[in-house]
């Protein structure tokens, strides 16, 4: 169960990125597209045309460093993303579908060969820091709509339900390559998601 916020607060190419802004984009978009470990570190730099000492510099440990900046990343995107909505008073349902329509306009921009990185990379086996990254990510967003729901007895099972909708209704847009999967997905869970 993870999400992706399509249209990240990087810096956009009216205002130039730093060299580590410019390494998490590149990974972001390469690990989405290839999956982490069809992503070697010369893939980074090409994309980046940047010398190895620049990622090494901004990230000692290597790929994995690099990926858990990008899990934080996404992290910090969504959960901010969530807060905002949730301020406003929406409910879950209704933020839900804003967020499954950020994802068409990303599928469709990205002619559907992107996946949410924090599937790809929870399907990595083995418990490391990256591992936990990713659950730390997905139990903030949890919360998020736990929260939201009022805490009440079925919250978590309605939160679990929303990020699930989502994360599968994203793999079965991109299957298909076409986001109609995804919005029905994402729409009937939303409907029960707002009953009480």
């Amino acid at each position: 169960m993870t999400i992706e916020v399509p249209e990240t607060h990087l810096p956009t190419p009216a205002s130039p990125m730093g060299t580590k802004e410019r390494l998490i984009a590149a990974s972001l978009s390469l690990f989405q597209a290839k999956g982490y470990h069809g992503v070697s570190i010369s893939d980074i730099l090409d994309a980046t045309a940047l010398p190895k000492g620049s990622l090494y510099h901004h990230f000692p440990g290597g790929k994995e460093e690099l990926a858990i900046a990008a899990v934080a990343f996404i992290a910090d995107e969504v959960d901010a993303k969530l807060a905002a909505e949730f301020a406003k008073n929406k409910r879950a349902g209704a933020v839900l579908l804003e967020l499954a329509n950020e994802c068409v306009i990303w599928l469709r921009r990205t002619d559907f060969t992107q996946t949410p990185l924090l599937g790809l990379l929870a399907a990595s086996p083995g418990e490391s820091a990256l591992t936990q990254a990713v659950c730390d990510a997905q139990k903030r967003w949890l919360a998020r709509f736990e929260t939201a729901l009022g805490g009440t007895e079925d919250a978590h099972d309605k939160a679990c339900l929303a990020l699930a909708s989502l994360e599968g209704g994203i793999s079965l847009a991109r299957m298909a390559r076409s986001s109609d999967l995804l919005i029905r997905s994402v729409t009937l869970a939303a409907l029960h998601i707002n009953q009480r």
